[in-house]
């Protein structure tokens, strides 16, 4: 419980700091440095994200992006040790879209809700300085408030807020009529004149697009924060694609072999020698050799008897070798 005390502490004084202009939050600290290390985590200015710092625990678990305000807060403060700060920085990311979620729900809710009763108009004099405030029902937004302040002067200026948030100002007692014209005026969270013309006609998708892109929000931290992890959620998932696109392709599978060719007629079938005379001395002859026998040739009919024979000679020799071998390991064992 103490922990999340200190955390929503931190977070409060965070995003109270989102909302003032853009620039380092004025602390009693010196400034924070770019780069630094505690027991638990180290941390680094980032280099793709303005305004925010990367913290990396040392337990090897995922780096933590925060914000610069938020890592100033966390790191000066004198009641954390490095536990309880590292903590605290991995809620922070929790702790934006919380705020996140619970601004959009209060301060601009979209067409679906439409209260069913009217709001009814009131008037608030603002005394001795001699502004005036005007509320009613907004006709193009239902769900918001029309505000309409008049100065002494004759200058008038008119806005849109959540009529949540008007009502939560009109019915807080302790506040003046100059106070609550004060804190209508002022309240950072307005509807945007452009959305207001299309609201009837918008999605929620695209109203809740158009309402993040607006000034009152993008100079809150919360909101900057949620485009960050937006970044940095879509970086991680082309760096795990990447690998698997760059995978090498499937290894070609080889050529078949070349089909057998059927074999060439012996050179002695091309060109058949002319037949000689039957006669009866040469008959016998004839019936010793076959009609289509090559010619005979006792040199390459030697060396292809050999053939075979020095093949096998080889094998054995081999063999011997080895059993050799064989032996002479024995005989030393």
């Amino acid at each position: 419980m103490r922990a999340l005390g200190l955390i929503l502490a931190a977070a409060g004084l965070a995003f109270g700091a989102g909302a003032q202009p853009q620039g380092r939050m004025e602390t009693p600290w010196p400034p924070l440095p770019d780069a630094g290390e505690t027991e638990a985590f180290s941390f680094a200015r980032s280099l793709e994200y303005e305004g925010v710092f990367v913290v990396r625990p040392r337990d090897g678990s995922e780096p933590i992006y925060v914000s610069e305000s938020f890592m100033e807060l966390t790191v000066r403060d004198p009641r954390l040790n490095s536990e309880s700060k590292l903590t605290v920085l991995r809620n922070y990311q929790q702790t934006t879209q919380s705020q996140f979620d619970m601004t959009i729900g209060r301060s601009y809710p979209d067409a679906s809700r439409a209260d069913e009763t009217a709001f009814a108009g009131q008037v608030l004099g603002g005394g001795n300085e001699g502004l005036q405030a005007m509320l009613a029902q907004d006709p193009l937004a239902p769900p918001y408030v029309r505000v309409r302040l008049s100065s002494a002067d004759g200058s008038t200026e008119e806005f849109s807020i959540a009529r949540e948030a008007a009502q939560r100002v009109l019915g807080d007692a302790r506040l003046s009529d100059s106070q609550k014209i004060n804190a209508l005026r002022t309240f950072p969270f307005r509807l945007p004149d452009d959305v207001r013309r299309r609201f009837s006609t918008m999605s929620k998708e695209d109203f809740l697009q158009a309402v993040v892109q607006s000034p009152e929000l993008r100079r809150q931290e919360f909101v900057r924060m949620r485009e960050v992890y937006e970044k940095v959620a879509q970086a991680k998932a082309q760096s795990a694609a990447a690998p698997a696109a760059q995978a090498p392709a499937a290894a070609a599978s080889p050529a078949p072999p070349p089909s057998p060719q059927a074999a060439s007629a012996p050179p002695w079938k091309a060109t058949p020698r002319p037949r000689p005379v039957a006669t009866p001395g040469a008959q016998a002859d004839e019936a010793a050799q076959a009609p289509d026998s090559p010619p005979s040739n006792p040199k390459a009919d030697h060396a292809l008897n050999r053939g075979p024979a020095l093949a096998a000679a080889l094998i054995v020799a081999a063999s011997l070798a080895a059993f050799g071998v064989y032996l002479g390991q024995r005989r030393r064992l």
